[in-house]
């Protein structure tokens, strides 16, 4: 009877038995296209879902089902690819393809410590993955980079809500910011517009310093941050996301991909969020998040052929936010101070590549259109501002001798802006067409050094020349050291840019003839991989410097009711120091540490001081763990910010007065997330510790008054702040 069973046993396991393992190594191309084992990319057959990952070598191994016939392999920053399981070979090398644009600035090679280094063109550039942005809440662009030692995130006020992000101690605007090499964040948008960025529908951000290529335009000053959004065709047809926290705060994103063919896709994109209860942990009787809602969709289109490649997009927003006093929008209780920012944006770009031979001869062009409308009142103040922009480059490209190529190029932009303020008005029209040229220089094998120079003709203003180079030398397959200078320059639109002080009772005194701002830039850093007891390290220094030659100067100080705004008359400049050290002493655990010193200086008033509500010193640490298998993700990061100057108050009344510095202070932000698969549930906490600054509102009892000013803000005000939220995938 027992042999029966046995038998029996033996034949339903039979099939299963069959199923031989799969195994193979998957490899890819790093920046100097040389081919490289490839660890963590995700192996699945199909329909069964069943699946593993690849080692440090690249290795893998899965059993599939019976039924399975395919198998899908994926990995950020890399094309995914489907194979028929009949025809894989056992031990087979299997070579998947970078995922790059004709003419993108950034390749992305890996998914390393979630956060990457890597070198273009002699550039060094950091690359934050999806698996980096999953770290943190990361529910817009401005709270992107919570993880990332590089970049400082700050607050714009105690009423609007809005975040602000710095790079070598520099704010936002001195960083050119593009969606795929469309400049974006401008203007009208330069403050609200990161939160027009939806977090999950991000695919990475790279993050390079200093003066950046000529092609990009002539307004990088401090460095470039460029976005890579999801690409139609790539990773899984159908994404959720949903998100609630402790102020009640609700989101939900959502993207579904259509593939007609290999050659033509589509992706939807669309982000909704809504806060709808009035927050003030502080009792100080203001909202410390305004409340309102956010809809937000996308929709993007990719085809490719042998010899052309298009990517063709629409973005509509429309955001609303209303704050200040308690009541004012929910009891209607119209006599308190109240806060209303509606925004209306629509954009339509459309990018094609033509490639002219096999040997990288190719011509690029970008055509970029957006409308951003917005209307809003701070208390009795009114700020209505449009912005009609057009954007078109043209840039063709070629090898010249060996491994060098050669780009020139022309671009146009135009600006329309509608700005009225308490009913004067701030209009104006800004053209501005230029060419440019850029040489790569490679015929070294460990030394790269690229050239460029541009030159723009701006109505209105003198025609400025952009001169830019950078240069990488590898020293050793462990050591490279890179250097960069350049010109940049950009023209000020100080209300938009300034808002935030609109949540004042300050007067804005704008100089007659503001002149264009003028910056040279230079910096050196150098990238260190070593061992030591079979640990690796990565070591990463740099220094870079910014000089202005005229800046329009923001003063605080002068009489504190009052911003002034005029041209630079002294010396300004932004020493910014960084050492930071990536270590993995275990399997799938990662520590980074950084620390940083910022030194920045303005002359105000012909005093060349500190500036104001920033930290001087910065401190980083952040600890990654994924267990086997992806299953668990436990992240906890410390950032510590050292005390800064608070602008003088001394003409207040005593009561109404803040201190001259403020003290250093520690953030702590936690999130583990669970695996299930295609199926992520995250939990975490910001801010654990409950700090947030005392009294960030001077005389919010009074905001009508001659001394209310709610723009002093050098820290978080709400406080500990926990979220939990899911990620969906499915085919």
């Amino acid at each position: 009877m027992m042999k029966y069973i046995l038998l029996t046993i033996l034949l339903l396991l039979l099939p299963e038995a069959l199923m031989a393992n799969i195994e193979g190594k998957i490899m890819g191309e790093d920046e100097n296209r040389s081919t490289i084992p490839l660890p963590n990319a995700r192996i699945m057959a199909l329909p069964s879902k069943k699946g593993s990952f690849s080692d440090k070598n690249g290795k893998f191994s899965i059993q599939p089902e019976k039924d399975d016939s395919l198998v899908i392999i994926s990995l950020i920053g890399y094309k995914h690819d489907t194979l028929q399981i009949a025809n894989i070979k056992n031990n087979e090398e299997i070579l998947i393809k970078l995922s790059t644009i004709v003419l993108d600035a950034v390749n992305v090679s890996g998914d390393k410590y979630s956060q990457s280094i890597g070198f273009f063109e002699g550039a060094k550039t950091e690359t934050i993955s999806t698996r980096g942005l999953q770290k943190a809440a990361c529910c817009n662009l401005s709270e992107s980079f919570t993880t990332n030692p590089s970049v400082d995130i700050q607050y714009s006020d105690a009423v609007t809500g809005a975040k602000r992000i710095q790079l070598l101690g520099l704010q936002s605007i001195y960083s050119q910011i593009l969606a795929e090499n469309i400049p974006v964040m401008r203007g009208v948008a330069s403050i609200y517009g990161f939160s027009f960025v939806p977090g999950p529908w991000l695919e990475s951000i790279s993050i390079a310093k200093g003066a950046s290529s000529v092609k990009n335009g002539f307004e990088s000053i401090s460095g470039l941050i460029g976005i890579d959004f999801k690409k139609p065709g790539d990773g899984n047809p159908t994404f959720l996301n949903l998100y609630a926290d402790d102020m009640a705060m609700i989101e939900f994103n959502a993207d579904h991909t259509v593939k007609f063919s290999d050659n033509l896709a589509t992706t939807f994109f669309l982000h909704a969020n809504d806060l709808f209860t009035e927050n003030d942990h502080n009792g100080d009787n203001f909202l410390d998040k305004p409340m309102g809602q956010q809809i937000n969709f996308m929709n993007r289109w990719s085809k490719t052929s042998e010899f052309w490649n298009n990517f063709t997009g629409i973005n509509i927003v429309y955001d609303n936010k209303e704050g200040g006093q308690k009541g004012y929008f929910k009891d209607n209780q119209t006599d308190l101070y109240g806060l209303n920012i509606r925004t209306n944006r629509y954009n339509l770009y459309t990018k094609n590549g033509f490639i002219l031979n096999d040997d990288g001869m190719n011509i690029g062009t970008i055509l970029d259109f957006t409308h951003h409308r917005q209307s809003s009142f701070y208390g009795h103040r009114n700020y209505d501002a449009e912005q009609n922009s057009f954007y078109a480059s043209v840039m063709f490209q070629t090898p010249t001798f060996a491994a060098d190529k050669i780009t020139v190029g022309a671009s146009y932009q135009y600006d329309n802006y509608l700005e009225a303020l308490s009913d004067v008005n701030y209009d104006d029209l800004v053209t501005i067409p230029g060419v440019f040229a850029e040489y790569s220089f490679s015929q070294f094998e460990d030394l790269n050094v690229l050239l460029g120079l541009r030159t723009d003709f701006p109505n209105g203003f003198d025609i400025f020349i952009s001169p830019r180079i950078h240069a990488k030398y590898n020293i050793n397959e462990n050591l490279i050291i890179a250097a960069s200078a350049g010109k940049g320059f950009r023209i000020a639109r100080v209300i938009a840019e300034n808002s935030g002080y609109l949540a004042s009772s300050r007067n804005f005194i704008i100089a007659d003839s503001l002149k264009l701002e003028e910056a040279w830039n230079y910096g050196a850093n150098f990238t260190y991989s070593f061992k030591i007891a079979d640990v690796p390290f990565d070591l990463n220094g740099e220094f870079y410097r910014t000089d202005f030659i005229n800046q329009v100067v923001i003063d605080l100080d002068m009489n504190p009711q009052e911003v002034h705004f005029y041209n630079l008359a002294g010396d300004s400049y932004s020493n910014s120091y960084q050492i930071d050290l990536t270590a993995q002493p275990i399997k799938d655990f990662f520590i980074t540490a950084a620390y940083r010193i910022n030194d920045v200086r303005t002359t105000t008033d012909n005093l060349l001081q500190n500036k104001a509500l920033q930290s001087r010193e910065k401190a980083f640490l952040n600890l990654q763990y994924t267990t086997d298998m992806k299953e668990w993700a436990f992240d906890l990061t410390f950032d510590y910010s050292g005390k800064g100057r608070i602008p003088s108050t001394a003409g207040n009344p005593e009561e109404y007065q803040m201190a001259e510095m403020f003290d250093p202070f520690l953030l702590i932000n936690a999130q583990i997330t669970k695996s299930f698969g295609d199926l992520d549930i995250y939990l975490g906490a910001e801010n654990i510790t409950g700090f947030k600054q005392e009294h960030p509102i001077i005389s919010s009892d009074n905001p009508f008054g001659q001394y209310f000013d709610a723009s002093l803000i050098w820290g978080p005000i709400t406080g500990r702040h926990i979220y939990l939220g899911m990620r969906y995938s499915f085919w």
